[in-house]
């Protein structure tokens, strides 16, 4: 798209009343000189030529007033068709006006950047920084597990989601409004005070339920993924079995086999990140989603924003946590968790497909 600049050549060529007031004034200012005025600069040489106006003049004498003044429109007109003609063909970069402001084209008007991969906004209610996942195809599932099966396309909608896991220093704002409810525990599986103490507000928040996340999100302005979308945010359009790709876990890419034997500050593993920036997507602690648990779900699924079956007593659990081995890090991998289970391993994220900020 081109920007075209609206500033220069007097303004006038893009305002058609005062382009006909200067071609107005140009004509008096010739009919003033033929009688005798000296134009600008310039001596009259022959004053006395006043005395008998020009044949030409004599001649415009009898045109009826209201023809003398047809220039007037005639001259909006022109100005107009000047103007948008300018608009059309000079862009900024080239010709007469390059290089000059358009501020007085775009005063007020805001152009906000179209999201893609590796755009990223903070949500206001709780400074959770969240990443934007692009609408698209994916491979959904693997050949592992039964549940995993078939392999499938799925199509979703744009999303955001979060960057890591929900912290105790955030989840502790949603208490202090009154919408949450406190962790079932405050220590963690190593620490005696974990949730409360300030050493770990940059720690995932633990020992709550299904509802206490779904809660919290709500609260937030977002909601929890869908199963299908936390797995599309891990392992992107490849299929890779993990959210950095092929090869198996270590312990620089995620906190998982009692490496740490408990959980780590959240993002402390960027080598592990997703194709779209998403941390922490492997490990640390399994993540609540919003779909309920069905081991054959997959085999009925819809193809487009699935959102899981409309039944059942369990919610999908994934990701992982820092006591299980390596494979339960894949990003297909699907489990089946009591909604009202609080565990020292298990946390959420939140996501949201809301405009923009």
């Amino acid at each position: 798209m081109r920007a075209f600049a609206v500033r220069s050549l007097g303004a006038w060529v893009l305002d058609p009343a005062l382009l006909a007031q200067r071609v107005w004034g140009a004509q008096e200012r010739n009919r003033s000189m033929g009688e005798g005025a000296a134009a600008p600069g310039r001596k009259s040489e022959k004053p006395e030529a006043a005395a008998r106006p020009a044949k030409a003049d004599r001649a415009a004498s009898r045109i009826p007033e209201r023809k003398k003044r047809a220039w007037g429109p005639w001259a909006a007109g022109l100005g107009l068709a000047l103007g948008i003609g300018l608009l059309l063909l000079v862009p900024r970069s080239q010709g007469p006006l390059a290089g000059l402001a358009t501020a007085t084209a775009t005063a007020g008007m805001t152009f906000p950047p179209t999201p893609g991969i590796g755009s990223s906004r903070v949500r206001p209610a709780d400074g959770m920084e969240m990443v934007y996942v692009p609408a698209g195809e994916f491979t959904m599932g693997s050949d592992r597990y039964f549940d995993e099966q078939p392999v499938h396309t799925v199509y979703l909608d744009a999303t955001w989601i979060d960057r890591t896991e929900v912290t105790n220093g955030m989840y502790a704002l949603c208490v202090a409004e009154g919408a949450c409810t406190p962790p079932s525990w405050s220590s963690s599986h190593t620490r005696s005070s974990y949730y409360g103490n300030p050493a770990y507000a940059d720690y995932p928040v633990i020992y709550v339920t299904w509802n206490d996340a779904d809660t919290y999100c709500a609260w937030a302005g977002g909601r929890l993924p869908s199963e299908a979308e936390w797995e599309k945010a891990a392992r992107g359009t490849d299929a890779r079995i993990y959210p950095w790709g092929e090869p198996f876990p270590t312990a620089g890419l995620a906190n998982y086999g009692f490496h740490v034997g408990d959980t780590e500050r959240v993002g402390s593993y960027p080598a592990g990140a997703s194709p779209y920036g998403a941390l922490d997507m492997s490990g640390n602690v399994w993540e609540w989603v919003a779909d309920r648990y069905d081991g054959t779900y997959y085999v009925r699924s819809p193809e487009r924003n699935p959102q899981g079956p409309p039944d059942g007593s369990g919610r999908v659990l994934r990701g992982g946590s820092w006591g299980g081995d390596g494979g339960n890090l894949r990003a297909a991998l699907r489990y089946g968790g009591d909604p009202a289970s609080a565990n020292l391993n298990i946390g959420f994220r939140c996501s949201g497909r809301e405009a923009s900020p």
